[in-house]
C-alpha cells in the first residue's frame, strides 16, 4: 500500500510540473502573439512613412523641373536684353 502511495504521489508532482510548463508556454505565446501584433502595426507604419517619403520625392522633383523650366525662361528673356558695358579707364 505504501508503495501505491508513493507511485500516486510521484505521479502527482509530475502532473504539476507538467500543467507548469504547458501554463509557462501559454505565457510564452501570448508574448509572442504580442509582439507580432506589435511588429505587424510598426511595419505598416513604416510602409506609410516609405509613402509620404515617397509622395514629397515626387513633389520635390515635379517643383525642381518647374524652377527649371521657370530658370531657362528667365535667361531666355534677360538674354534679349543687350547691356553696354561703359569704359573706366579714362576716369
Amino acid at each position: 500500500m505504501a508503495e501505491g502511495a508513493e507511485l500516486s504521489k510521484k505521479t502527482g508532482e509530475s502532473l504539476t510540473r507538467i500543467i507548469e510548463a504547458a501554463e509557462s508556454t501559454a505565457v510564452k505565446i501570448s508574448e509572442i502573439v504580442t509582439a507580432t501584433v506589435q511588429q505587424a502595426a510598426n511595419a505598416q507604419e513604416v510602409a506609410r512613412a516609405i509613402q509620404s517619403v515617397s509622395a514629397v520625392t515626387e513633389q520635390s522633383a515635379a517643383g525642381s523641373e518647374e524652377l527649371g523650366a521657370q530658370a531657362d525662361a528667365l535667361r531666355e528673356l534677360v538674354g534679349r536684353f543687350k547691356v553696354e558695358q561703359s569704359s573706366t579707364t579714362g576716369r
